[in-house]
């Protein structure tokens, strides 16, 4: 039954399946239900005379099995994501480093800016202990910190860049490091669950490279495309010109 195996074939591909797996998931999805009702006798009669509603059928349950497999893969990707979220710090290192650079043009008492750019740099902690404060202490110095900022908001605004298009430009950037990161693991699995976790972004960015020949392959099949080279070699590019463009 050669259209069958063809369509296992193409179910063994996407899903990263042994092919006897990947039959073996054909025929429960096929039988259980489409061909339920059917004898088994009627289910080999219409195989062996290459029936046109049964190859309809198989077409369906390789879609169906192809479907369920990204849907779990994205699923998958997204509680990924939410992890690693939980995990990161909710200020980036750019965030930070923008504020420390700042402080100085707001700030004229040294205490204070020393007092800030410790807290931001080194934490609650380090400060408290640097500058002996209970937390009380710590609090009541951050509210007036925040208050005064919030009083002088106009004058402190012209000292921030564009935040805007520098944080779109920062988020970019930590997309791109995170995937490279995961390259370099030679974690293919963990490539392809990234991509679903925001298709969009990498569809577009995937676009953008000229060089790449199947772009439908690299999006939904990393780990067997042929355009690893020209994905890797274009984020590695990205990311030097948006960290200089983020250094200003």
């Amino acid at each position: 039954m050669t259209y069958f195996h063809q369509e296992a074939g193409k179910v063994a591909s996407v899903t990263h399946q042994s092919q006897y797996e990947a039959r073996t998931s054909l025929i429960n999805e096929l039988y259980l239900k489409r061909l339920k009702a059917f004898a088994p006798r009627k289910i080999l009669s219409m195989a062996l005379h290459n029936d046109s509603w049964l190859r309809t059928r198989i077409t369906y349950s390789r879609k169906g099995l192809i479907n369920q497999h990204l849907k779990e893969v994205k699923k998958l990707a997204n509680q990924d994501v939410e992890e690693l979220v939980d995990v990161l710090p909710m200020i980036s290192e750019y965030d930070i480093g923008q504020a420390v650079r700042v402080v100085p043009l707001i700030f004229s008492n040294d205490r204070t800016k020393g007092f800030i750019q410790t807290t931001l740099q080194h934490g609650e902690l380090e400060a408290r202990d640097k500058y002996h404060l209970s937390k009380r202490q710590f609090n009541r110095k951050v509210n007036d910190i925040s208050r005064y900022c919030s009083k002088h908001r106009g004058e402190i605004r012209q000292f921030i860049p564009n935040t805007e298009k520098q944080q779109l430009l920062a988020n970019r950037l930590k997309k791109l490091k995170t995937m490279l990161l995961l390259i370099n693991r030679d974690d293919d699995y963990s490539v392809q669950q990234l991509m679903y976790s925001d298709c969009k972004f990498w569809e577009d960015t995937i676009g953008e490279i000229p060089q790449v020949q199947y772009q439908y392959y690299l999006l939904h099949d990393y780990s067997h495309s042929e355009d690893k080279t020209a994905f890797i070699s274009y984020i590695n590019e990205q990311i030097n010109q948006l960290e200089e463009q983020l250094r200003g």
